[in-house]
């Protein structure tokens, strides 16, 4: 039996993006931070999830200390 899995790590056979914002704007929203466009979310992409929330985080001016709660939240 042979099988096969798929990644798509660049987005050309799904498009993402919507689910990266949701995922993005959910834990924003639990730090009390406004949303993102998606636009905005997926300027942040590349890299690995880590380096998408340690942008976020930039951006939205969140402190450092919570970069692992962040991205355990966003993975959720």
């Amino acid at each position: 039996m042979t099988v096969t899995i798929v990644f798509d790590l660049d987005g050309t056979l799904i498009d993402s993006a919507q689910d990266i914002a949701a995922a993005t704007n959910k834990m924003l929203a639990e730090q009390g931070v406004a949303p993102l466009s998606v636009a905005k979310v997926t300027s942040f992409v590349g890299k690995g999830l880590p380096n998408l929330v340690e942008r976020v985080m930039r951006h939205c001016e969140l402190e450092p200390d919570l970069h692992p709660q962040l991205c355990a939240a966003t993975l959720s």
